[in-house]
């Protein structure tokens, strides 16, 4: 596994690093909080915070991101563009450190970018990119990675910064280059971005990569040693905890190439403590993947899956599920080698929930007709500017013809008016020829974008009549079947094998709701005209209280209506999208009892229809992905659906000219408030 990848960018986050040792650095920090706290100038003590969180940033990146998030508050309410871009900045590497999840990083990358004054030097948009490459090595985006890592390099190049940035930046794209399975490449940025920089933490840092390719790709334990014991004195010396820990592990794995175990496991639990102790989340999961691939090679299988596990629990932390296969893969293995099948199987079975709903075929043919409709509107538009640019054209023409007229005055006048019309008449001709073949082309393209489109809704209609009839019936049958096999096997097999029958049945029974809810989900997608008439809410709601209410009986669940009256709608696209949204208000609801108050409020020219209930809420940042199709935020062992009903619910308020939004502050316990605004139709 290749730790000193994650290692290296985590490493190399600026362009300044912390030369000083344990004592010099608490001292440091107890010197800038004395500032803060005896200061009562704002931009002084902002700067200060940002001293602090860069302080705290290789050992206690919480605090880094606390001191950070001080000075942005500060920067932020007097207005300084270039305060706030610079605390964003050490936000997003402490959180860096810190192993925050992904799009948490992404988001404050975008307003540290939205902060970026329009004079900013060159200095800080090779910060800005700097940040990005992180972020897209981070998610395993290699060419985007490099492709910001070389950016940045450009602009230090173009400026003649000092070599040893643009040293840090070549030990990146080699570490990029490295990932991407061309070591000897590699190597040589490393040597080449080494040779350039004279000390500290940078030089440690590519004296370890050096090591690692050494030891991992060309096998030289002794040599990766001596290049690993050298960046290990530089850590040491400037006492970063990161860099130790990253160390340990190398010189354990090249103890375990060498199967001196006891050595190596004293090294592996050296490296987690390190890491442990300092706080850097970041490095935990390829700590404990190294001494779970450790234990694994001993055959400690036990072991092994304690410490992948750990890793796992990690990955699932910061949301990079990139490397959570390897160590599926190697809990699957550790518990069949000792027998425990059961284990095994669910393993992997973890793992596939991670890549569920990737390939969604259905989805697929929903994409291909969006984007046939939009070529078709494309072809349109391009059409009208064509009409548009021959009207223009003879209207120009027209104008030359009157101005030649006026000129053409004496003697001449006869001929010169004759040669002027036949030269006017000669030039129209050819460019009304000119644009009534690109119209006749444009036609023609259109014609066949429309018979593409007509192809694809008559699959689409296929589509759906196969899922409504003869996808059902299969599926039907595979659950009746696997009921009887399982009520005609033996009592002791029965038990043994009672997860698996149930886990038929769960597949079948979710597989019968995605396809009703895809077929709906695709009749609701049809061109028809909504035809509108009188709809009593509060009648509808007890309709739907009658169908809803039986099956969360467990729950006990509650309606309130509250003004419920006679609106002008449509009734049946009202009944769906409104019952998809009380289903999700009971189902994700730990209250006790759930409670959903529907209610109705009509201005001069719409209706809102507000349902709030009492549940788990809804983050803010995945409050626009819940209308979309196949968006789960929740597993369906926790919460079953098909991740559709509020993509129909979309789809239903769209057809009536309507939106449907959702407030919601989770971490207050406030539960979700769906709002339906309706524009008031003439009645026919």
């Amino acid at each position: 596994m290749h730790i000193m990848y994650k290692f290296s960018c985590l490493l190399i986050v600026g362009f300044l690093f912390c030369c000083i040792n344990a004592t010099a650095q608490q001292t440091t920090v107890d010197s800038l909080r004395q500032i803060i706290k005896n200061t009562n100038d704002d931009s002084l003590k902002a700067a200060t915070y940002l001293e602090l969180s860069f302080e705290y940033r290789f050992n206690q990146p919480a605090k880094s991101i606390e001191c950070a998030r001080q000075a942005l508050f500060i920067f932020e309410n007097a207005g300084n563009l270039q305060g706030v871009f610079d605390a964003y900045g050490s936000v997003f590497n402490a959180q860096f450190y810190a192993g925050m999840p992904s799009d948490s990083l992404l988001e404050t990358l975008q307003r540290s970018e939205a902060a970026l004054p329009d004079s900013a030097p060159p200095i800080d948009h090779v910060y800005l990119l700097w940040n990005y490459a992180m972020y897209y090595g981070n998610i395993r985006q290699s060419d985007l990675e490099l492709e910001y890592y070389l950016k940045a390099l450009k602009i230090v190049r173009d400026n003649e910064m000092p070599a040893s940035r643009e040293a840090k930046l070549l030990n990146n794209i080699g570490s990029v280059v490295y990932l991407n399975g061309n070591p000897d490449q590699a190597l040589h940025y490393y040597k080449q971005a080494e040779a350039m920089i004279d000390g500290g933490v940078p030089k440690a840092n590519m004296l370890s990569n050096i090591g690692e390719i050494y030891l991992v790709d060309f096998n030289k334990i002794d040599s990766a040693q001596i290049f690993l014991n050298q960046a290990l004195r530089i850590y040491k010396q400037e006492n970063d905890q990161g860099g130790i820990g990253s160390v340990y592990s190398l010189q354990a794995k090249a103890l375990d190439l060498q199967k001196k175990w006891e050595m190596a496991e004293e090294l592996h639990l050296k490296a987690i403590k390190v890491i442990e102790d300092s706080q850097i989340n970041a490095f935990l999961y390829a700590v404990y993947g190294e001494i779970a691939n450790h234990y694994f090679l001993r055959k400690e299988y036990s072991l092994a899956i304690q410490y992948g596990r750990l890793a796992i629990d990690e990955i699932l932390k910061q949301e990079n599920y990139f490397d959570a296969q390897d160590y599926f893969e190697m809990l699957h293995q550790s518990y069949a080698q000792i027998g425990k099948y059961e284990e095994a199987y669910q393993a992997m079975l973890e793992y596939s929930y991670l890549k569920d709903s990737l390939n969604n075929v259905s989805l697929q043919q929903k994409v291909k007709e969006l984007n046939t409709k939009f070529n078709v509107e494309q072809k349109e538009i391009e059409n009208q500017l064509l009409r548009a640019r021959q009207i223009e054209s003879q209207q120009t023409i027209q104008i030359r013809t009157y101005i030649a007229l006026a000129s053409l005055l004496g003697l001449l006048l006869v001929v010169f008016f004759a040669y002027s019309i036949y030269k006017t008449n000669q030039r129209k001709n050819e460019v009304n020829q000119l644009l009534e073949s690109e119209v006749q082309q444009r036609t023609s393209e259109l014609q066949l974008a429309n018979k593409n489109l007509q192809q694809v809704n008559y699959e689409l209609r296929t589509l759906n009549y196969l899922a409504s009839h003869d996808i059902k019936e299969p599926i039907r049958n595979i659950g009746t079947y696997a009921d009887v096999i399982y009520r005609q096997i033996p009592d002791a097999l029965q038990s043994q094998l009672a997860r698996y029958f149930e886990i038929i049945k769960k597949s079948t029974a979710h597989l019968q709701f995605l396809i009703e809810d895809f077929s709906r989900y695709i009749s609701l997608s049809k061109d028809e005209k909504v035809k509108y008439d009188s709809v009593d809410l509060l009648e509808l709601i007890e309709t739907l209280e009658k169908s809803i209410l039986p099956l969360a009986e467990h729950k006990n669940p509650q309606l309130i209506t509250k003004n419920l009256e006679v609106i002008y709608s449509n009734r049946s696209l009202l009944m769906v999208a409104i019952k998809n949204i009380i289903e999700n208000a009971i189902k994700f609801n730990e209250s006790t009892p759930p409670l959903v108050t529907i209610e109705l409020k009509t201005s001069a020219d719409h209706y809102e229809i507000a349902i709030e209930d009492n549940g788990i809420g809804i983050p803010e940042k995945h409050q626009q992905l819940i209308f979309e199709m196949f968006k789960r935020l929740h597993n369906r062992e926790q919460y079953p659906g098909t991740g559709i009903g509020l993509a129909i619910t979309a789809l239903a308020i769209k057809k009536l000219n309507g939106q449907v939004k959702v407030e919601s502050q989770p971490l207050l316990t406030q539960g979700s408030r769906f709002i339906i605004q309706l524009p008031i139709p003439e009645e026919e």
